[in-house]
């Protein structure tokens, strides 16, 4: 039996479907980019056998941002 990590063991983790995970390892649009780097992240952890995508290089090139709003009703 082959331990090779696939696109549904992914999906599986995730609770995503396949054609979403299909999706963001081929770049593609149909998924947000908060679900896109989940996927990312979960099959390099995986060790998910990349072929011709290279995830590593895509990940480093990812600026997330970060809003919190201040609710404390300082107007200065």
């Amino acid at each position: 039996m082959s331990n090779t990590v696939t696109m549904k063991d992914i999906a599986r983790k995730l609770n995503v479907s396949i054609n979403a995970v299909s999706i963001a390892l081929n770049d593609k649009e149909g998924v947000s980019t908060e679900l896109r780097m989940q996927i990312l992240e979960a099959a390099t952890e995986m060790n998910y056998p990349f072929k011709k995508l290279n995830v590593k290089d895509t990940l480093k090139n990812k600026t997330l941002v970060v809003m919190i709003e201040d609710k404390k009703g300082n107007n200065s």
